[in-house]
């Protein structure tokens, strides 16, 4: 967990979507995380959740809303919904577009 939140504050993420299966380690170290303000789940529905996966978002005294669902992210964004006002083109694709820790 300390790589993790090392790794989260290092890169300075303001916010990080992550598998339901995921929930409890990163609950574990919300409070602690510096720069991440928004933590967003994704569930699969057809997945077994783990013994130790809270049902919706984990009991704390932290600022930090932990397990909000990826769908009420997306809605509750202030980005227009339209697909067609959203550039998706890529403008070389030879660029480095992705940085993986």
């Amino acid at each position: 967990q300390e790589e993790v939140r090392y790794i989260l504050d290092h890169s300075g993420a303001k916010a990080l979507i992550i598998d339901a299966e995921f929930l409890p380690t990163i609950a574990d170290i919300a409070d602690e995380l510096e720069t991440v303000t928004t933590i967003g789940v994704i569930t699969d529905p057809h997945a077994e959740r783990p013994a130790n996966s809270p049902a919706g978002s984990p009991a704390g005294t932290s600022p930090l809303e932990v397990g909000t669902p990826f769908e009420d992210l997306l809605a509750a964004s202030e980005a227009t919904t339209e697909p067609a006002a959203l550039d998706w083109t890529v403008d070389d694709e030879n660029r480095h577009i992705c940085l993986n820790y």
